[in-house]
């Protein structure tokens, strides 16, 4: 009421968050048609972790209301729905923002945090001068939006947002993870597995009595850590086929998409759009700061038919069987030449569903009948953040006889690699077109992220 009020009889301009029908299909779509975040999305917003986000916001504005120049750290897409506006633009310095340029709501720890970001790449940006050569390049180009009109301008492009006629407009906003986070998450859980690396950090006060014994300083043990760290990259990117590693099938290939509203009922189906964030700072009234926007936004996990580890077996709909597993479109996980070989991912674990589901009692099942001794939960790149959220968390149930969970699962237990135990007539299986059950269930380990592919 008060928005309406201040709308209405004060000339104020007005936007609110679009309903989650309608941001989930749009995002959905457009990260899937764009690419950004290889298409990952979790309707949910429950992921600390994201490939790919978005957000949709509605705007209804007003005769003259105007947003100065300022910048955005998203892909974004504006629809002009009735009214028209006229956008100027404006090309930036700073590519791939972290954050925006927002002197529409500056505080001295918006300009400080957005100034130390822009430089990062640009040492000579200065906030609110989109005019400087150092800021901005190229000519002003000024654009009006009429009804049915769609305007497309990248992350970190200056523009300015002036309403010519009163109307309606939608903004969509969307991110992708970058390299520099994908990889750091994935380094940081290699290096968790070694003892040295989990060590806390303990100094030695300065004239302490101990500060006088000789042993290694927190610098020392540090440099000692970073020589070694090279060879960790090294193995990492030969020797572990790091970029499989980190970026499995399953994370190349966009999720199927359901609304993910409860409260929507029979609304909530699965749409033909199969398979480390901001706010809108787009429009001529969002005057959120960026923190405000990060918390905000969904984010992207596996798809959004992956139990959380919060469920842990809530519904059969979230198990894959793998004897039935079909390749997607486009993929197979097939022997790549004669010198590759097998190997289990550095980053996944595979355990089994029993033995977690014991430590809980009969609370967290969904009847006294489950069984979950056929079913394995596998996570892939989970301590690359402090909740130790998976990257990719799937269960996975066998019933046949061939017992290869299992074995993976012993295999581990004894720090032997998994692949070792399995024949070579099984490893040649994978890809094949015969339908056999144990190529189904080893292109399912492919495609999730168990196993990989490496050249010898």
């Amino acid at each position: 009421d008060t928005a309406f009020a201040l709308h209405t009889t004060a000339g104020h301009a007005t936007y609110c968050r679009a309903p989650p029908e309608l941001e989930q299909r749009l995002v959905s779509t457009m990260l899937r048609e764009t690419g950004l975040g290889c298409g990952q999305y979790d309707p949910s917003g429950t992921s600390a972790i994201s490939m790919g986000r978005g957000e949709v916001e509605v705007f209804i504005g007003t005769a003259g209301h105007t947003t100065g120049w300022h910048t955005d750290f998203q892909e974004n897409f504006t629809i002009q729905l009735s009214g028209s506006k006229k956008w100027t633009l404006r090309q930036g310095t700073v590519q791939y923002p972290l954050r925006g340029c927002t002197p529409h709501y500056a505080s001295p720890e918006t300009v400080e945090s957005q100034l130390k970001a822009a430089r990062l790449s640009n040492p000579t940006f200065q906030f609110d001068q989109h005019h400087l050569d150092t800021n901005g390049f190229g000519d002003e180009e000024s654009v009006v939006l009429e009804t049915g009109d769609i305007l497309y301008f990248p992350a970190g492009m200056w523009h300015k947002v002036e309403t010519v006629e009163p109307g309606v407009s939608i903004n969509i906003s969307l991110m992708g993870m970058n390299y520099a986070t994908l990889v750091c998450q994935a380094l940081q859980h290699l290096l968790l597995k070694e003892t040295a690396w989990r060590e806390t950090i303990v100094g030695t006060p300065p004239g302490s009595e101990t500060a006088s014994k000789r042993s290694p300083s927190v610098t020392e043990k540090l440099e000692l850590l970073l020589n070694g760290l090279p060879d960790v990259i090294r193995k990492l990117g030969s020797g572990q086929a790091g970029a499989q590693s980190i970026l499995p099938p399953v994370l190349r290939h966009p999720p199927s998409f359901r609304l993910d509203d409860d409260s929507m009922g029979d609304d909530k189906m699965n749409s033909d759009d199969d398979n480390s964030s901001g706010s809108n700072e787009i429009d001529d009234s969002d005057d959120k700061s960026d923190d405000e926007a990060n918390n905000e936004n969904g984010s992207a996990t596996l798809t959004d038919a992956s139990p959380h580890e919060d469920d842990v077996m809530d519904s059969d709909d979230h198990i894959i069987d793998v004897e039935c597993f079909e390749d997607p479109n486009g993929w197979s996980g097939k022997q790549p030449s004669n010198d590759c070989c097998l190997r289990k991912n550095p980053l996944a674990t595979l355990m089994k569903m029993s033995e977690i589901v014991r430590y809980y009692g009969r609370k967290h099942s969904k009847s006294a009948d489950d069984d979950n001794s056929q079913v394995y939960v596998l996570n892939v790149n989970f301590a690359g953040n402090e909740m130790q959220e998976s990257a990719i968390r799937v269960l996975l149930r066998e019933t046949g006889e061939h017992g290869i969970l299992q074995t993976c699962v012993e295999s581990e237990s004894q720090g032997i690699d998994p692949s070792a135990r399995l024949t070579p007539t099984l490893v040649s299986s994978a890809g094949k077109s015969d339908d056999s059950v144990q190529s189904k269930i080893l292109d399912c380990l492919l495609f999730h992220g168990y196993f990989h592919w490496i050249t010898l």
